[in-house]
């Protein structure tokens, strides 16, 4: 089992299943409606839900790494979608990252054979 990545023109991202804790896929409503000082009203499709995860891997592979910053490059960061599969098999289209980078978020333990992998997803369940 595990968590793949996917994007055309890329070559796909295979995660192991996420270390605990897993955070999976949290809704995220909008509000319909509020008012700022200035008497201005905004509008929100009440029928949007972004559903939010943040997953921890330990990846034990360069190659893996390697996918991943290509990937990266690939979507742009935050600007393109992908398809992630989840270890249940799911299967959403419209994920994006929830983050501006990489920085910080893969963290080698053991030089060229351990990584921590901190990855954060937002989607609209699609």
């Amino acid at each position: 089992m595990s968590v793949t990545l996917a994007c055309t023109g890329v070559s796909n991202v295979v995660l192991p299943n996420p270390t605990v804790p897993v955070n999976y896929r949290t809704p995220k409503n909008y509000p319909v409606t509020f008012q700022t000082d200035g008497g201005v009203r905004y509008g929100y499709n009440k029928g949007v839900i972004d559903y939010i995860s943040d997953l921890n891997f330990v990846v034990t592979s360069q190659t893996v790494i390697t996918n991943l910053i290509a990937l990266w490059v690939a979507v742009d960061g935050q600007a393109y979608e992908f398809s992630l599969t989840d270890w249940d098999t799911n299967t959403y289209t419209t994920t994006r990252f929830n983050h501006q980078s990489l920085e910080g978020r893969i963290t080698e333990v053991r030089d060229g054979s351990l990584w921590r992998v901190r990855l954060g997803f937002v989607d609209q369940g699609t």
